[in-house]
């Protein structure tokens, strides 16, 4: 894999686990939102005081751009941070309701 793969896949990453559209890590690093796409499909080549724009956005060291990272390699082309909010929703109200469902067998037994 090449090094632009590895880091266009870490700032799709990154800006997910970030819960970030990319709109708002285009406003956070002063880019614009069709740029962020362009990086994350490969488009473009960032120059170095654009990756410090980023990587300061998102909050971690830039080494970690650049880093083969397994969890950005699974995920999808198209990710929508809306998706991931009820997916982590639903994720804690089963989590309640098993706990739930938990607590009331002991107290019963």
């Amino acid at each position: 894999m090449y090094l632009i793969d590895i880091f266009r896949k870490n700032v799709k990453y990154y800006r997910f686990m970030k819960e970030y559209s990319q709109e708002k890590l285009g406003k956070l690093s002063g880019l614009s939102t069709h740029y962020i796409s362009d990086i994350e499909q490969g488009k473009y080549s960032p120059s170095i005081p654009t990756i410090e724009c980023i990587e300061k956005s998102l909050q971690i060291e830039p080494y970690l751009l650049f880093i083969a990272n397994p969890k950005a390699n699974q995920l999808s082309s198209r990710v929508d941070i809306n998706k991931k909010y009820v997916t982590d929703f639903f994720k804690k109200i089963n989590h309640i309701i098993f706990f739930s469902i938990f607590l009331n067998k002991l107290y019963i037994n």
